[in-house]
């Protein structure tokens, strides 16, 4: 196809044409079929292009948190036997006009390797590709594109900070494995199961009931200690938090959500608009809540409390730290009745001067379960300042 020269030369030369068979002169006349001959001919140089192409892509690493840098790795290689034409590459990148790269001719098996950086100021899907390679004539008058890579993408994760754990006595639940319980029976004591014994394990752990029922030797499992358990909540709402502030809360999230994984609680991350949360413990599951955060959006939900409490009622105990920037909701009564199925209430509330410096305070204090992230209270340092009143606390200093 013509490019915008090609396009223009061409309407020349046909109006030259034009013009020397209406006014009889020979010399516009073949001057207008030279300028046709030369688009024609470059028409015909780059349709008959037989490029093969070999392109690889790779994103370094795929997966990154907000301010951490990625790039996109590209290798170009002429499987031709003749040598390539200059190339111009275009990868599409969402967000933003792209990366352009012009490639010089390749020789045969000849590779060319580039880089360019991918935004990462943001969290969310970074969407790349396709990737487009642009061919043209030395003149630049007609060009062709060809599709030679599709699409990949890069994941960016929220900005985590480095945060201490809800304390431990904060997130236990002393309901959560009652109902695996059963009753020795005579004896009066409990046991968390029953398994057949194994080469190894102590006579005097034998449980003599259970073995002559199921005739052959059983052994009683100590009762596993109590688990931490920590739900974390965002109060997502479309009319109670801006985008900023959605972010910001997104990062408070992760943090906390992180801090508690490593205490080795089991952990959970919830919105407004995502009741489906469970809860986990391993690190490769970590990625599911930094994904899931990753992507998360505003709920349309207008509801102070509503949405919360459907979002609290399922697998409720343990710890509960409630994220929201509406002050009715962390000062009003409705507040208990959401914290109630749980051991204890952790309230974080983001002023909007956290995120806009020219917003006015609130007027809230903050109290012994709440904890207020400003301008002049940023998190993570009002946060681990906290959590170290809890601790001493609860250790009675």
């Amino acid at each position: 196809m013509p490019t915008r020269s090609g396009w223009g030369l061409l309407i020349i030369g046909m109006l030259l044409v034009a013009a020397g068979r209406i006014l009889g002169t020979i010399e516009l006349f073949v001057s207008g079929v030279i300028v046709l001959a030369v688009v024609t001919a470059a028409v015909i140089y780059v349709l008959g292009q037989r490029l093969r192409l070999e392109v690889r892509r790779r994103i370094q690493p795929p997966k990154v948190h907000a301010g951490t840098s990625s790039r996109v790795d590209l290798s170009l290689t002429n499987r031709g036997t003749r040598k390539s034409p200059v190339l111009t590459v275009h990868d599409s990148v969402s967000g933003t006009h792209g990366a352009r790269l012009n490639v010089a001719p390749l020789r045969a098996d000849a590779t060319a390797r580039a880089a360019y950086r991918l935004p990462t100021a943001k969290r969310g899907v970074v969407q790349v590709g396709p990737l487009d390679v642009e061919i043209t004539d030395p003149l630049g008058l007609s060009r062709t594109r060809l599709v030679a890579a599709g699409m990949s993408e890069l994941i960016v994760y929220p900005l985590v900070h480095a945060v201490k754990p809800l304390p431990q006595n904060d997130s236990i639940d002393p309901y959560a494995s009652a109902a695996r319980h059963s009753s020795l029976g005579r004896s009066g004591e409990d046991f968390h199961a029953l398994r057949r014994f194994d080469q190894g394990d102590e006579l005097r752990r034998v449980h003599w009931p259970s073995t002559a029922r199921f005739d052959e030797l059983m052994v009683r499992q100590d009762e596993q200690p109590s688990i931490g358990r920590v739900t974390v909540l965002i109060d997502n709402r479309r009319n109670s938090m801006s985008e900023a502030t959605l972010d910001l809360a997104v990062t408070i999230a992760g943090s906390v959500a992180i801090a508690a994984q490593r205490q080795q609680d089991l952990v959970r991350v919830v919105a407004v608009n995502d009741h489906s949360g469970r809860f986990i413990s391993s690190n490769s599951e970590v990625e599911g809540i930094l994904a899931f955060l990753a992507v998360l959006g505003h709920a349309d939900d207008t509801s102070p409390l509503g949405g919360l409490q459907r979002a609290a009622s399922t697998d409720a105990g343990g710890g509960l730290i409630l994220i929201s920037a509406d002050p009715d909701v962390a000062d009003g009564k409705g507040l208990r009745t959401l914290a109630a199925p749980f051991a204890s209430l952790t309230t974080v509330l983001i002023d909007q001067t956290a995120t806009d410096p020219l917003a006015t305070p609130l007027d809230l204090q903050p109290a012994p379960r709440r904890i207020i992230v400003s301008a002049d209270t940023p998190f993570p340092s009002v946060w681990n300042a906290s959590m170290t009143t809890s601790r001493r606390s609860r250790m009675g200093v």
